[in-house]
């Protein structure tokens, strides 16, 4: 994939949308506020972690690369291709389903709606600061 510059990038792997987010230090700020408890689907749903492990930012995120948010691109109910969340004007939402209304957070984990799952992170690695390889 590609250099990293802007704030949203869209790609395409294996097929599939892939959502790549740099999230502001306000942004991150406000992802790691949010509780677990509080969460639709507590589930952190992260490529290389268990079934229970909880959808906490750091789950979300490589160490070292936080301000990096990178997401499976579609509505877990609908599987429509999501939305930049910033048209809403809502500090929390990084991502909205314009079919169903559903909305995800800074850190890819649903907020409301009729989605039931929080968004799939895929394996990834960075091999540079702003350049980053999707894999299985």
């Amino acid at each position: 994939m590609g250099s990293m510059n802007a704030r949203l990038k869209l790609v395409q792997w294996k097929g599939k949308p892939i959502l790549i987010r740099r999230r502001t230090p306000v942004e991150i700020a406000i992802a790691r506020s949010i509780s677990v408890v509080s969460l639709i689907d507590p589930v952190a749903r992260v490529t290389g972690l268990g079934d229970k492990d909880a959808a906490i930012d750091d789950n979300h995120t490589k160490a070292g690369h936080g301000e990096w948010l990178v997401v499976a691109g579609a509505c877990t109910r609908c599987s429509c291709l999501l939305k930049d969340g910033r048209v809403l004007g809502l500090d929390d939402i990084a991502f909205f389903c314009a079919c169903c209304a559903s909305r995800f957070d800074l850190a890819g984990r649903v907020r409301g709606g009729p989605a039931p799952m929080n968004l799939a992170v895929p394996s990834y690695r960075f091999t540079a600061p702003t350049r980053l390889e999707i894999s299985l």
